[in-house]
Order: structure tokens, then sequence, then C-alpha cells
């Protein structure tokens, strides 16, 4: 059985996870001579990790009684960031 300790320590290394591939397509959209489908593959991946990780966040954050509070990952708040 998982301690809330350890339950803790893996979700928070989930989110981690998640939150490196953002970062890893966010790059992806920086690379030089990207086409236009490949940024539109890669922003719409982009929408549905942020999502993703919204929905995920807010789950632990029930789970764990966090007091945090978490940034839009709306669609609205994902065309501001690749703006």
């Amino acid at each position: 059985m998982l301690t809330k300790d350890k339950l803790a320590e893996t979700l928070l290394n989930e989110l981690k996870e998640e939150c490196f591939i953002v970062l890893s397509l966010l790059n992806q959209l920086d690379t030089p001579g990207i086409s236009e489908t490949q940024e539109d593959e890669i922003l719409g991946e982009l929408s549905a990790r942020l999502t993703h990780l919204e929905i995920h966040a807010r789950e632990r954050k029930k789970k764990l009684t966090l007091k945090v509070s978490f940034p839009d990952f709306s669609t609205s708040g994902l065309q501001h960031i690749c703006r």
C-alpha cells in the first residue's frame, strides 16, 4: 500500500514527465524551417498535452488536498502562450 508521501512523490513525478513533454513540444515549435503541417501537428499535440496536464493536476490536487493554483491551460490560454 502506498503511503501519502509515496503517492505524492509518484504523482509529482507523473506531472514532471508530462511537463517535460510539453517543453519538448514547445522547443519543436522553434525548429527552423518547420512546415505549416508540422506546426499544426505540434500545436494539436501541445493542446492535448496541456489539457491532460491541467486535468491530471487538478485530479491530483483533490487527492492530495494541496493548496496550489494552476495556470489556465485552456485553448485560449494555449493560444496566448503560442503567440
